[in-house]
């Protein structure tokens, strides 16, 4: 999966451990919560994960206020970027609107699992009284992961201006949280802790999608 290749990377480039190592334990750690069944992967992910996207809010925040200056120009240079002559150019030829969208769809596609349509097999296993509010749940879901989360990611990967001369996406976003300025050691905690437990947790989540369509 994507999400255990960004676990391995991002323990590989912050802790120098080797990819295989860190595979085989994330593969023991994952062994161990299927084991336990779908109501300890529900409590590991309802304990952790608020506390995860708190701290990716408020530490990108921090660090995106802290730089507010150059928040304009990081706007600007998307729009500019999407919309500029020399991105229609190449959408007429054929090889820049095709990357685009393929790019595109597979970033909506991991961007939530709206998007991947199997949130419908999580919400169906809720328990509430009311539809309509574990509707509101899975919107707030969509909102908070796409235009928030990802919002946030995206401003502080133009503002760093690694994008310019970074191609793998792990090493980019690991550059732009550590060039922070005097928010960088901020930035690279926030980072290398956000990204483990955002892809741990997805690993979990396919594990009881699995369980509950199996």
């Amino acid at each position: 999966m994507a999400q255990t290749n960004s676990m391995v990377e991002i323990l590989r480039l912050k802790f120098r451990i080797h990819p295989f190592l860190g595979g085989i334990s994330i593969a023991f750690i994952i062994a161990y919560i299927a084991y336990g069944g779908i109501k300890q992967n529900a409590r590991m992910v309802t304990i952790v994960m608020p506390f995860v996207v708190s701290f990716f809010i408020i530490g990108s925040g921090i660090i995106i206020l802290s730089h507010l200056s150059l928040v304009p120009q990081a706007i600007a240079t998307i729009f500019k970027s999407a919309f500029d002559f020399s991105s229609a150019t190449g959408g007429v030829l054929g090889s820049q609107i095709a990357a685009a969208i393929n790019h595109g769809v597979r970033r909506g596609l991991f961007s939530n699992e709206a998007g991947n349509g199997t949130a419908p097999i999580a919400a169906a296993t809720a328990r509430t009284n009311s539809h309509c509010r574990q509707g509101l749940i899975n919107m707030l879901d969509v909102f908070i992961d796409t235009h928030i989360i990802n919002v946030l990611m995206g401003l502080l990967v133009v503002m760093s201006g690694a994008y310019e001369y970074v191609s793998t996406p792990m090493e980019l976003v690991t550059i732009s949280f550590s060039q922070s300025g005097s928010f960088a050691s901020l930035g690279e905690i926030t980072v290398t802790v956000c990204l483990i437990f955002f892809s741990f947790t997805t690993i979990t989540a396919w594990l009881f999608l699995w369980r509950k369509v199996f």
